[in-house]
C-alpha cells in the first residue's frame, strides 16, 4: 500500500508570504463591493472570493493566479520542501501555487508547468473532465495531483459553489466507475492501476498535513465516506502541530470517518513540517 501526503496551504506559513487575506481584500478593492472585509473573513475561505468579486471568480482568479506562477521560492524553502515530500508515494495537493514542482528543478513560469502537464490514460479518454482529476504534474521521480486546480491553467481553479459543484459530480462519476474495477481486480489477486488523485485516495493510506479541513470541502469529506464505506485496510491520517486548535465540530465529523488525529510537538512550523514527514516515513 502507497503512502500518499495531502499538503495543505498550511505550508505557506513557512514561506512569509501574503497571506489569502490580502488577496481577498486585492480583489474586494478591485471590484468595489461594499461588504467589509470582516464581514467576508466569516465566510468558509473558499467561498470568500465569490463575496469579495461579487461572483466574478473566473476575473479575480486569473489575476491571482498569474502571481502565483511568476512566484518563486527561496533555496531554503525547496530544501524544506524536498524534506517534506520525501518517502511519499504521490502527493496531493489543495494548493494552486507550484512551491514543490520548483523545489523538484522546474523553472516558475506558467510555460515550465503547463510542459510537466500530464493527463492519465482514463483522463485521454475522456476529455470532457475538466476538473483535474486526471491530471498531474510529472517533475524527476513525483507525481503532484493539485486536487482543486493549479495557477497555469485558472479555469481549473475550484473556488465558490458552481466550481465545488462541477467538481463534486465528477468526482462521483469517478468512484462509480473505480469500486467495481478495483473491488474486481482485487477479487483476483490482481493489481489495480490508479487513473486519478480520487484513487489514490481511496486505495491507500493518506497523510494530511497543513489542511484545515474546514466543514466545507465537501469533496473531501464525501472521499471520506465513501473510504469508510469500502474499508480495504488503508488509512486517513490528520496531522497537526501540538497546541492547535481543532474545532470541536470538525473533530467530531473527522472522527466519525474514521480519521486518525496525530499531534506533533514542534517549536515553529518549519519544525513541526519536518518532523511530521519523518514521523510518517518510520511507519512501515
Amino acid at each position: 500500500m502507497s503512502k500518499i501526503l495531502l499538503l495543505g496551504n498550511g505550508i505557506n506559513r513557512c514561506f512569509a508570504k501574503s497571506s489569502w487575506r490580502d488577496a481577498i481584500e486585492n480583489v474586494r478593492s478591485k471590484y468595489g463591493v461594499k461588504t467589509t472585509a470582516k464581514q467576508i473573513e466569516k465566510l468558509p475561505y473558499n467561498m470568500q472570493i465569490v463575496a469579495a468579486s461579487n461572483d466574478r471568480v473566473e476575473d479575480a482568479m486569473k489575476d491571482y493566479c498569474a502571481d502565483l506562477c511568476a512566484d518563486e521560492i527561496s533555496e531554503e524553502n525547496k530544501d524544506l520542501i524536498l524534506n517534506i515530500t520525501d518517502g511519499f508515494d504521490e502527493i496531493l495537493t489543495t494548493n494552486y501555487s507550484f512551491e514543490i514542482e520548483q523545489a523538484l528543478g522546474v523553472k516558475p513560469s506558467a510555460a515550465s508547468y503547463r510542459r510537466i502537464s500530464n493527463q492519465s490514460r482514463d483522463g485521454l479518454k475522456d476529455r470532457q473532465k475538466k476538473m483535474n482529476i486526471y491530471k498531474y504534474h510529472k517533475a524527476k521521480d513525483k507525481r503532484i495531483w493539485h486536487i482543486h486546480g493549479d495557477a497555469a491553467a485558472p479555469r481549473s481553479v475550484v473556488m465558490g459553489h458552481y466550481y465545488y459543484g462541477k467538481l463534486l459530480r465528477e468526482i462521483q462519476e469517478r468512484v462509480s466507475e473505480f469500486v467495481p474495477g478495483y473491488m474486481g481486480k482485487t477479487a483476483e489477486g490482481l493489481e489495480y492501476e490508479p487513473s486519478s488523485w480520487v484513487d489514490l485516495f481511496l486505495m491507500n493510506d493518506v497523510y494530511i498535513i497543513g489542511f484545515a479541513f474546514d466543514l466545507c470541502e465537501y469533496d473531501l469529506y464525501y472521499l471520506l465516506c465513501c473510504k469508510k464505506r469500502r474499508e480495504n485496510g488503508s488509512t486517513v491520517t490528520y496531522i497537526v502541530k501540538e497546541g492547535e486548535t481543532i474545532d470541536p465540530e470538525k473533530k467530531i465529523m473527522l472522527d466519525a470517518y474514521n480519521v486518525k488525529t496525530k499531534k506533533i510537538k514542534a517549536a515553529d512550523y518549519k519544525e513541526f513540517y519536518k518532523a511530521a514527514a519523518e514521523y510518517v516515513r518510520r511507519i512501515k
